[in-house]
């Protein structure tokens, strides 16, 4: 082989590599969904007995007048989101009683439970500053990555079929 082929395959190797890395990371870093990677359970019983729980939660919600209502005041806000807190926080603790025995399903259920958690937190911080008659936004924690929980949680829930466990719209 002549020095200029030698050359020149060379030139296309490196710019091939070169390439290929910029072709990953646009791809890792612009079109890859994270959401796409929550956690799927292997097995569909959680699933199964959630979506009622959380159905009835969502009927709850409804029943306590506390859907997609306008108030006043951040005072009348606040009593809303007390009331269909207490809902949520029933729901919560009825899905732990249905959290299977150790494994990777269960530490995926704890972790979705605690981002539930961590929401009722939230929005408990922000019930407080709307009780003192500050007309505050609702702030929730955010993961690592800039989304906010509920982002993560709601995928896991549709990744999972439960889409009664997703986030309540209008409350």
């Amino acid at each position: 082989m002549t020095e200029q082929k030698s050359r020149n395959v060379g030139r296309t190797v490196a710019v091939s590599l070169v390439l290929a890395l910029a072709l990953m990371w646009i791809y890792v870093l612009f079109i890859v969904n994270p959401e796409s990677t929550e956690d799927k359970l292997n097995d569909a019983a959680f699933p199964a007995a959630a979506q009622p729980v959380c159905q009835a939660a969502i009927a709850r919600l409804q029943e306590l007048g506390v859907v997609n209502q306008k108030v006043a005041t951040p005072q009348e806000r606040a009593a809303l989101v007390e009331k269909g807190d207490a809902a949520l926080r029933d729901m919560v603790q009825k899905l732990r009683t249905l959290v299977p025995p150790p494994g990777d399903d269960a530490t995926a259920i704890d972790k979705w439970l605690d981002d539930w958690d961590q929401w009722l937190v939230d929005r408990q911080a922000w019930s407080a500053k709307l009780q003192n008659g500050e007309d505050a936004p609702f702030l929730e924690k955010q993961r690592n990555t800039g989304e906010p929980l509920s982002k993560a949680r709601d995928a896991f829930a549709t990744t999972n079929n439960m889409q009664a466990c997703t986030t309540p719209v209008g409350v």
